[in-house]
């Protein structure tokens, strides 16, 4: 632990991406996924050795987006979605999902 580290960080990501499923009919469709945008980082009040934080304690970076996944056809418009995503601006984010999805019109 960094005595002069802050206790917590706080963090928004704005990356609109691109998804391109590789078999996007199949009853398993993998796809990638990448995007670029803004990240706002936001410190505590306070460093891990109990003093206020010095300085600014938001900063905002450019940065990028890129992850994979799959997805499971369950029903004719319904599924399962696994996917992971690496969020990227200054430091890694990684974020791991799963979840449902719908389709629209399509097979």
């Amino acid at each position: 632990m960094n005595p002069l580290g802050s206790r917590d960080v706080a963090s928004l990501f704005a990356m609109p991406g691109l998804r391109v499923s590789l078999k996007p009919t199949a009853k398993i469709s993998p796809f990638v996924n990448g995007g670029l945008g803004l990240a706002v980082y936001e410190e505590s009040m306070l460093l891990q050795n109990g003093s206020p934080f010095p300085g600014s304690r938001t900063s905002n970076h450019f940065g990028g987006m890129f992850g994979g996944g799959v997805d499971l056809k369950v029903y004719k418009f319904a599924g399962l979605r696994f996917e992971a995503k690496d969020y990227y601006a200054k430091r890694h984010n990684v974020a791991l999902g799963v979840g449902l999805h719908f389709r629209w019109g399509g097979k």
